[in-house]
């Protein structure tokens, strides 16, 4: 889904990958919200399942296997909405002011009382590489599963030296401004509000989730589900 793109390599290069095995939509700047309810991307994805992405993630050390694995888990735990990649953090650059706001903001989705199992982790997801296994009208934030280990990825933006832009980094940071897209979010390190109902009852209930998703998976994911989706609000975003 290209969103009017308008710096000259990367037209060229869309004009170049569009063929019978990509098709390149293109659509007119809306960002990831609107795209959710927006009618060329349900008559585009394919409801027996399907894989959404950002455009700057980094797959470069992730395993092959990472669709498999990404299906097999979401099989697993049914109810949950989609089932994502860990955001590596542990390759930050260390002397980038900035990669510690990101760490102090990612470090509780790796904390030990989210695990479910080895290398899956209980933590929301948002519009980075993830396997939805049917559409709906919401976009679901949370809950979701993060896979992590060989399935992890890297979040390109993370790894931009702002004192020293490529042509290609600087263009879009200037076109982004306004947006909020930069110095927001996983940039901006830990808030009050942070501390949420969620947080609270995974550190609390921590074993007893595990065990119940344990025993069955399937129940333990509807159950959930339906509980967090009835105490936090952030859960699920309106998006038509």
């Amino acid at each position: 889904m290209d969103m009017d793109s308008t710096f000259t390599p990367m037209v060229k290069y869309l004009e170049n990958l569009n063929s019978d095995k990509i098709i390149v939509e293109k659509l007119e700047n809306i960002g990831p919200r609107l795209l959710w309810s927006h009618s060329r991307f349900i008559h585009s994805i394919n409801n027996n399942g399907f894989f959404l992405t950002d455009g700057d993630i980094d797959l470069s050390e992730t395993s092959n296997m990472v669709f498999d694995e990404l299906v097999k888990i979401s099989l697993k735990y049914k109810y949950f909405k989609k089932v994502g990649c860990a955001l590596r953090i542990d390759n930050l650059p260390i002397y980038l002011k900035k990669s510690r706001d990101i760490i102090d903001s990612e470090i509780d989705n790796w904390s030990e009382y989210r695990s479910i199992a080895q290398n899956a982790v209980l933590a929301p997801i948002d519009t980075t590489l993830a396997f939805y296994p049917s559409y709906t009208q919401d976009f679901y934030h949370w809950p979701a599963v993060r896979l992590s280990g060989k399935n992890s990825i890297m979040h390109k933006p993370w790894y931009v030296d702002y004192e020293n832009l490529t042509p290609e980094e600087a263009y879009y940071i200037e076109k982004a401004r306004g947006w909020g897209g930069f110095g927001t979010s996983a940039e901006r390190g830990k808030r009050p509000e942070d501390n949420d109902f969620t947080k609270t009852l995974l550190y609390r209930y921590s074993r007893a989730i595990k065990f119940i998703l344990l025993i069955s998976p399937k129940f333990g994911s509807l159950l959930i589900t339906k509980l967090i989706n009835s105490r936090n609000l952030d859960s699920v975003i309106k998006t038509a």
